[in-house]
């Protein structure tokens, strides 16, 4: 995350913290394409039946909302982390309240319940200025984030803590509780060729 990004970050919560409620829409606006990002990969199938990322992403910027005066300024990648879990937390509550509803259905009709579980992304899709462009853009924008999505644990978080968040290798063996950076950077690798090889077979 480069000196610039961090000190917009921070001014815009300074400005915030004064009065200033024009520079919260700014950062909630910088942040928005990153954060339906995360929800799309973290999001999971069974949740994707009984919700719409936008309804998620629209409770996600409400218990940001309700949190944000509680939010201590750090760097900003600390910043994405902490809406990152805000993320986690309405996915999993969002689980529970539809695998309760689906529950209660089951009673009626014998189905058994079930639940889970751009923007910032370093995966940058190329893509016209045309709208024929665009929405190709986003099409592949979304393939490639449904195959993030099918990876593994480790390896999509390796990758939303990399590309998505904006970590450092060492920040990214920290919150992965790795021995290094290094190692981080060979499982970043590993998740990298095993994505391509979900792209190719999508494509």
């Amino acid at each position: 995350m480069d000196s610039q990004s961090t000190a917009n970050t921070h001014v815009l919560l300074d400005r915030y913290r004064a009065g200033d409620q024009a520079a919260l829409q700014a950062l909630l606006q910088r942040y928005y394409p990153r954060v339906a990002c995360i929800v799309r990969v973290r999001m999971g199938a069974a949740l994707r039946e009984r919700t719409t990322e936008d309804d998620v992403v629209q409770e996600v910027f409400l218990r940001i909302l309700e949190s944000i005066d509680s939010y201590e300024r750090r760097e900003d990648a600390e910043w994405i982390d902490w809406v990152a879990r805000l993320v986690q937390n309405v996915l999993s509550n969002q689980a529970r309240h539809h695998g309760a509803k689906k529950r209660t259905a089951a009673r009626e009709v014998s189905m058994q319940a079930s639940a889970s579980g751009s923007g910032g992304s370093g995966f940058d899709v190329a893509g016209g200025s045309s709208v024929a462009g665009r929405a190709a853009q986003r099409e592949l924008q979304a393939l490639l984030e449904g195959c993030i999505g099918e990876l593994t644990e480790d390896h999509r978080e390796v990758i939303l803590l990399r590309e998505y968040a904006g970590h450092d290798w060492r920040a990214v063996a920290e919150k992965m509780g790795r021995a290094s950076p290094e190692a981080c950077q060979e499982l970043h690798r590993r998740a990298r060729r095993e994505l391509e090889r979900r792209l190719a077979r999508s494509v």
